[in-house]
């Protein structure tokens, strides 16, 4: 199958080459981030991945995410995802309503996801 479509090959290599840089930032952000960097760096990876599928718009998506599930994915305790999340709303970076999310002011977000 493969020696018959050259593309398929470009295809899977992509798509296991995305998978393996996401594992290692993964295991990166689990082991040497700060909180703040962990939670910011979900949520814009998040908003990545809606916004290659057009279901971004004016940096706002959807969020159904609980703080357990946002503490289960970043190492985190629930807790301590509620004042990072708290502290972010303070600083005018987010805004989370209705089970969405809307990134506010996106290039000091991103310099929080990246403080390292």
């Amino acid at each position: 199958m493969f020696t018959s479509d050259p593309e398929l090959i470009e295809k899977v290599a992509k798509i296991w080459t995305d998978r393996k840089l996401r594992s290692q930032q993964l295991a990166v952000d689990l082991g040497r981030r700060t909180a703040d960097e962990r939670i910011a760096r979900l949520i814009l990876s998040l908003r990545d991945r809606l916004a290659a599928r057009g279901m971004v718009q004016d940096q706002t998506m959807d969020f159904p995410l609980r703080q357990h599930h946002v503490a289960d994915a970043t190492g985190l305790t629930a807790v301590h995802v509620s004042k990072v999340l708290s502290e972010f709303r303070r600083r005018g970076l987010i805004e989370i309503s209705d089970r969405s999310l809307t990134v506010l002011n996106p290039a000091e977000f991103q310099r929080v996801a990246t403080m390292r």
